[in-house]
């Protein structure tokens, strides 16, 4: 394999030289990846928090995953993995792989130049409200809670090209919303 490829995950993920970051926020830095195997698209979640000992992550990632394996609401996306890592100083980070849910957030749609037409707008708020329904009513068995961090960076326009002009943006297809980021969700 390609030497700068970077295999987490005892060997079952792969994150490739370039290391496409879909995220950064307080809480984590969400990088791009696959599943070394299948090769399906994968979103690994490393958590900014380093402890000196495994069991202490152990614990961080038990308390992160217990309310985000709960949520089954459409559109969002599923926690498909769950490892700590050790890193290059003898620390230990926790890390969540869920699935990828490509397409631009909201956040890049709305500061990729020019006003947004309001059909488009509105078709995003209109998909936005649904997945947020979903998730507050536990939609598909799941756990119903709240979603208290859901801002633009947490919303995408799911199935669209990430460099897609929002001001040319099919209206249909604005309305398929999805969350990326479960973190805030509390049960």
């Amino acid at each position: 394999g390609d030497p700068s490829t970077t295999h987490v995950g005892e060997g079952r993920y792969v994150i490739d030289p370039g290391r496409r970051i879909l995220g950064h926020g307080n809480e984590t830095t969400v990088l791009h990846g696959r599943h070394a195997t299948t090769g399906c698209e994968v979103a690994l979640r490393f958590l900014h928090q380093f402890h000196r000992d495994h069991e202490t992550a152990v614990e961080l990632l038990q308390s992160v995953c217990r309310p985000i394996s709960g949520v089954r609401a459409s559109r969002t996306p599923r926690m498909m993995d769950a490892f700590v890592e050790p890193t290059y100083d003898g620390r230990f980070v926790a890390v969540v792989v869920s699935e990828y849910a490509p397409g631009p957030t909201f956040e890049e749609l709305a500061t990729g130049g020019g006003p947004i037409p309001p059909a488009i707008v509105a078709g995003l708020i209109a998909g936005a409200g649904r997945v947020v329904h979903g998730i507050h009513t536990g939609q598909g068995g799941g756990t119903p809670g709240i979603h208290g961090d859901l801002k633009p960076a947490n919303l995408v326009a799911a199935g669209l090209d990430p460099d897609a002009d929002p001001r040319t943006l099919p209206v249909r297809r604005t309305q398929d919303v999805a969350v990326i980021d479960l973190f805030g969700f509390t049960p």
